[in-house]
């Protein structure tokens, strides 16, 4: 076990922990806020007004309608939702798109209206259809590109490409790009789902509900650049039981001056609003020493975070509340 005392780090993130649980507390009082089942909205997250329902709306062989895909947008996705998204002409004309076409939609997803902790990546799945010409490289004729802006990005061409695409990002550009000459082609079609990730609110009620926690992904490798967290809340005379059934992440780092930091660590905390002694674990430490915590009081703070290199299976956990006599 490596306890260390929170400095800079921590008084960041129990700042942003702060202003998550006070957004869900505002958010859980108004119970007039639900996610709506179908519908995201395009352009500002404040202006409701504009529905965007399914993908490109549906076309209707109005003219001036085309023009506008070939262009930039913001789409604000509601979290676990799924659209489709199509290249002009695809569905309802069953026409090649045009040349020279220059499209970037951004994706990203609004916090849940109810849990502010719980965090959301996307997934992407579909076809990309393009013409039948020579190249040497993707540039050289028409593509999809897909980038996350932490480090992943892949781009599709050619005559038929399978698009698979999966990360724990929450903010996506889709770009579309056609060659001035182009002859045109099918074009895409994907499904864009907003899914769970990690992190969120668990609160007890009398013995309280058991479950369990993990990294992203596990057992397969966590993904880079992670920050989960998992805020416990329980009633009065219930402590907070964690066990953790599998734990390994990236080796810690030691300078030298003999002192040690993880890069990838679990650590938990037990208060939120005023700063506290944090315990990191990294490397095996939950395999080889404690296994089982105990909450020090009625709440206890678990974050799970990643660096951008060298990533491993990560934490399986459970919990359980458990009530107790005075």
């Amino acid at each position: 076990m490596r306890l260390r005392e929170a400095t800079n780090y921590n008084r960041i993130q129990n700042s942003r922990f702060v202003n998550a649980l006070e957004a869900t507390s505002l958010a859980t009082e108004d119970s007039g806020i639900q996610p709506r089942p179908h519908g995201d909205t395009i352009g500002s997250p404040d202006d409701q007004q504009i529905e965007y329902l399914d993908g490109f709306q549906p076309e209707s062989g109005e003219e001036d309608r085309y023009v506008a895909y070939c262009t930039e947008a913001i789409v604000y996705m509601w979290p676990g939702n799924k659209r489709k998204f199509w290249s002009w002409g695809y569905m309802y004309l069953k026409t090649a798109y045009p040349a020279n076409c220059t499209l970037k939609y951004t994706f990203t997803t609004r916090a849940h209206p109810s849990d502010t902790f719980a965090k959301y990546g996307f997934k992407i799945t579909g076809t990309f259809e393009g013409p039948n010409v020579v190249y040497s490289t993707c540039s050289d004729t028409d593509y999809v590109t897909i980038d996350d802006t932490e480090g992943i990005s892949q781009t599709y061409c050619g005559i038929s490409s399978s698009i698979d695409f999966t990360t724990g990002s929450n903010y996506i550009e889709f770009s579309f790009k056609s060659q001035e000459n182009s002859p045109g082609a099918k074009g895409f079609f994907v499904t864009i789902e907003s899914y769970y990730l990690c992190g969120g609110l668990r609160t007890s009620t009398n013995n309280g509900p058991s479950g369990y926690i993990a990294s992203p992904e596990y057992a397969a490798d966590y993904p880079p650049n992670t920050n989960c967290m998992w805020w416990f809340t329980s009633e009065e005379e219930t402590t907070i039981k964690l066990d953790c059934l599998s734990f390994r992440l990236e080796d810690p780092v030691t300078f030298s001056n003999g002192t040690t930091y993880c890069n990838d660590f679990m650590s938990i905390s037990y208060e939120a609003r005023t700063p506290s002694t944090t315990t990191f674990y990294c490397d095996s430490d939950m395999d080889t020493q404690a296994r089982t915590i105990y909450s020090a009081g009625t709440t206890m703070l678990v974050n799970f975070r990643s660096d951008s290199a060298n990533h491993y299976s990560g934490i399986n956990c459970t919990y359980d509340f458990i009530l107790y006599s005075v």
